[in-house]
């Protein structure tokens, strides 16, 4: 068999099995966009650290309803713009409900995080869409969880989320930008427990 014969059957060949192939490997779904909350603590001191609890507890029951019926990050991103001045004002009412003269600070933008691993999946360092809570001069531990998927979970209204010996605070913070292209979407393992819940909630975004 001559040398262009034979390439010519291999050519005939591949293009039968190549389709098949590609119709056989199952299709990547992307991992959803991550938005993040971060609620920064005035100090260490007992009483800020109990004051950021009631803060993000405050905060979350405020949420936690109005966030229900977003499907996708942008969504939610969306939603949170829209009750960000009433999130400011309950930060700032709480802690003066504390006695608490220090400001508070509620904005929502993007920011540079470390490499973390949460509920057993690594959240790859980069920036992602985080909504900020600073309290007084934020030189204290933040507590954090993820908003999107919905992993700030609620029980009698107190939200749970990442142990604080493991956070750290947001660094680069900067306004939305139009292009979610610079945001970080982290890998998700398929059956891990962030993927499971995303499935749970938003089925229809991976078809």
């Amino acid at each position: 068999m001559s040398r262009a014969l034979a390439a010519a059957v291999c050519v005939a060949l591949l293009s039968q099995t190549l389709p098949a192939a590609a119709a056989a490997a199952p299709a990547r779904t992307k991992a959803p966009m991550v938005v993040r909350l971060h609620i920064v603590a005035n100090s260490n001191r007992p009483n800020d650290i109990a004051a950021k609890i009631a803060v993000r507890d405050a905060l979350w029951n405020y949420m936690d309803s109005r966030l229900a019926a977003a499907r996708t990050a942008q969504d939610e991103i969306s939603a949170l713009e829209g009750m960000t001045p009433a999130l400011s004002r309950i930060a700032k009412d709480t802690l003066s409900g504390y006695g608490l003269r220090y400001a508070a600070s509620v904005r929502l933008g993007t920011a540079r995080l470390p490499a973390r691993t949460y509920l057993g999946e690594r959240l790859a360092g980069g920036r992602y869409a985080t909504l900020l809570v600073v309290l007084g001069r934020g030189q204290g531990q933040n507590w954090w969880c993820l908003l999107f998927p919905q992993l700030c979970f609620s029980d009698q209204g107190a939200a749970t989320g990442y142990a604080e010996r493991h956070a750290l605070s947001p660094t680069g913070f900067q306004a939305l930008v139009s292009d979610p292209k610079v945001l970080q979407t982290p890998a998700v393992r398929p059956g891990g427990l962030i993927w499971s819940f995303w499935r749970h909630f938003h089925p229809q975004r991976l078809r």
